[in-house]
């Protein structure tokens, strides 16, 4: 059992960790865990500061072309920050030569000297206003996956908790359906191609049809149900490929497995390929419209599809042989002494 709890726990470490990594484009930066950083008198970093479990101190005449972010320690400024500078778990003190060109963020305290010059928000406590972050969040992610350092990792906790919530969910569908799920399995892995077609052709009907029913009004009512069923058939599908992705995983590893745990390792696995940015959006197609072909093509599960083998093939049994006919009247048996 030790074994999967260390499977589980490697693949959401690379579900936390990849975006952020990712989004840096290989751009320059430190990334520090459990130790202090100081950034002494004269010395340049280039790119974003990241300490996990110490305290960030930019000392008088250091600068930081970037971000400053300290996960479970404070952060102490009197050099100048060319960012933000948060302090997750601690305080942020802002000495009389201290220099933020954006915002300044502590979840505890913010002790700021008269003298210290901030060009963005203060805030501290975490009482930050919700329509700034939430104004912030809409305009940029969409367009660079994140602005700063704090909302790459905002964005990884927020994908890892979404990853939880699917992979809790594809066991209660395992759970509550096994048989439909792996007959939707069966068919995605034995007709990939019909199933990533089909899916394909759904998707596109779906966005040609639902919004012309929108429009006519009368069609509002059949366009609300097949969104729906749009919808249960793509998570159905997804939660499938994860299934069927569990499986040869753990069948490759050598080592036995259930649905269940099969099902929550294919979907924090699919979860960390969708993270990468650039590829993420087509691998999401991809496995949606496979999985919802597949769906499609067995009817949620309940019919398999020709295509799928039904388990190991039994040879109709062989006619009967008919009897060979006679070879004619038997001839006499000699006489005795002839």
């Amino acid at each position: 059992m030790r074994k999967w709890w260390v499977l589980l726990a490697a693949v959401g470490l690379m579900l936390v960790l990849a975006p952020p990594v990712l989004a840096q484009g290989g751009g320059r930066g430190q990334v520090v865990f459990g130790r202090n950083v100081t950034v002494a008198a004269d010395e340049v970093v280039r790119g974003d500061l990241v300490v996990f479990g110490g305290d960030v101190t930019l000392e008088r005449g250091s600068r930081v072309q970037g971000d400053v972010l300290a996960v479970g320690g404070s952060v102490r400024v009197d050099g100048e920050v060319d960012g933000d500078a948060y302090a997750l778990g601690g305080g942020v003190t802002l000495g009389s030569t201290a220099r933020v060109t954006g915002d300044v963020f502590s979840s505890g305290r913010v002790t700021r000297d008269p003298g210290a010059t901030v060009l963005g928000q203060v805030v501290e406590g975490g009482r930050e206003s919700a329509r700034v972050r939430t104004i912030r969040t809409i305009d940029v992610w969409p367009l660079t996956g994140a602005r700063t350092v704090a909302d790459q990792i905002l964005r990884a906790v927020l994908t890892f908790l979404g990853a939880l919530g699917m992979a809790a969910l594809g066991i209660v569908v395992v759970l509550l359906a096994p048989d439909p799920t792996r007959t939707v399995a069966g068919v995605l892995v034995a007709s990939p191609a019909p199933s990533l077609g089909l899916g394909l052709l759904t998707l596109l009907a779906a966005v040609l049809v639902l919004p012309f029913l929108v429009i006519i009004c009368i069609g509002i009512p059949v366009a609300v149900v097949g969104a729906l069923a749009l919808i249960v058939a793509g998570v159905f599908g997804w939660v499938a490929v994860g299934l069927a992705l569990g499986e040869r995983l753990l069948a490759a590893l050598g080592q036995p497995h259930s649905p269940v745990l099969a099902v929550a390792i294919g979907l924090l696995v699919l979860a960390v390929l969708v993270s990468i940015p650039c590829i993420g959006a087509l691998v999401a197609l991809f496995v949606g419209a496979w999985g919802l072909g597949a769906v499609v093509l067995s009817r949620f599960g309940t019919t398999p599809y020709p295509q799928w083998p039904q388990g190991p093939s039994v040879a109709p049994p062989a006619p009967p042989v008919p009897p060979a006919p006679p070879e004619g009247p038997a001839e006499p048996p000699a006489a005795e002494g002839q």
